[in-house]
């Protein structure tokens, strides 16, 4: 079961990737992974279907990263320096999460997408709280400000500069695809 979930993220990510979250489509998903639409839309009963199984993918993955930051039992500064040294690389190998995460941000997506991308904000967000409180309570952290405006900052800054990121990976695929189709743009 597990194999076949990674091949849909894996054929999914790839057609985010290549022409964008527009075209995560069912029937795409079906023909890339060389499966039938109907098997696909047993799964599936829409596009957001996909989205979300996306989203809690990507959950699953950040829940792992915070595991493992949390076990490393470093300081409180080095562990969130782990963390988002972990989530930037985890974004880097895997790209179609940030441009999902941006255009599910950013479009018209449905209620239960955007609940998906709130819940795994949230579990960032306990996961810096906490590490903040802890680094306050041992003077690692001196600022007065509270956790949660701490929190709002980090997450936003962060979120700025993948927002770059997703740009340039933005740009390649442009690139890829007017070589392909010079009526693309």
């Amino acid at each position: 079961m597990e194999t076949i979930k990674a091949e849909i993220v894996d054929a999914a990510g790839k057609i985010v990737t290549e022409a964008g979250i527009d075209f995560l489509t069912t029937e795409n998903l079906a023909t890339k992974m060389g499966v039938d639409y109907q098997t696909l839309h047993n799964h599936f009963k829409n596009d957001a279907g996909i989205l979300n199984f996306l989203l809690i993918s990507l959950k699953q993955e950040i829940k792992i990263l915070i595991n493992d930051a949390e076990s490393s039992k470093k300081s409180p500064d080095d562990e969130l320096e782990l963390l988002f040294e972990s989530m930037f690389s985890l974004f880097i190998k895997k790209p179609y999460y940030l441009s999902l995460v941006i255009s599910v941000e950013e479009g018209n997506m449905g209620n239960r997408t955007k609940r998906s991308l709130k819940s795994i904000k949230r579990v960032i967000s306990i996961y810096l709280t906490k590490i903040i409180d802890k680094g306050k309570d041992g003077e690692i952290f001196k600022t007065k400000r509270a956790p949660n405006v701490l929190v709002n900052s980090i997450m936003g800054s962060f979120r700025s500069f993948m927002n770059q990121e997703n740009l340039m990976n933005k740009l390649v695929r442009d690139l890829k695809m007017i070589r392909k189709n010079p009526e693309y743009l």
